[in-house]
C-alpha cells in the first residue's frame, strides 16, 4: 500500500495505550504482583512449532489490511487446533467491518485492537 507521503506500508495503525499493555516485566505489576508470588519464573521448552494448526499464508495484495490478515489467521488457527479444520474467513469482510467500526473511508489501515 502507497502511503500518502509516497512510502510503502502495510496499513498498521499503531493502538493507543492500553491495561492490557502491561506484562509482568513493568513496575506498576512487580509491586503488587511480586509480593503474592505469582510472577515466579516457569520453565519453557526452548521452542515450539506450532505450523500443524496454521491454515495457508494469503497474499494480502496491495490491500492495507494486515490487521485482518493477522485476526482471521488467528481465528483459523484455533479452528484447526481444537477441530482439526477450519472455516476459511473472509479477511476483506473482517477488513471492512473494523473500517466501518472506526468509521473511517478508504484503505488507511486499521487498530488491531478494533479488528
Amino acid at each position: 500500500m502507497l502511503t500518502a507521503k509516497g512510502r510503502y506500508g502495510l496499513g498498521w495503525i499503531p493502538d493507543y495505550p492500553d491495561f492490557r499493555d502491561y506484562t509482568e516485566g513493568a513496575e506498576e505489576v512487580t509491586s503488587v504482583l511480586g509480593p503474592t508470588g505469582a510472577l515466579k519464573a516457569k520453565t519453557l521448552p526452548v521452542s515450539v512449532d506450532l505450523r500443524e494448526h496454521c491454515s495457508p499464508v494469503e497474499d494480502q495484495g496491495g490491500l492495507g489490511s494486515c490487521t485482518a490478515q493477522a485476526g482471521v489467521g488467528m481465528i483459523e488457527y484455533y479452528e484447526r487446533k481444537a477441530f482439526g479444520r477450519h472455516i476459511d474467513a473472509s479477511r476483506l469482510f473482517l477488513y471492512k467491518v473494523t473500517r466501518n467500526l472506526m468509521k473511517v473511508k478508504g484503505d488507511t489501515g486499521a487498530y488491531l485492537r478494533t479488528t
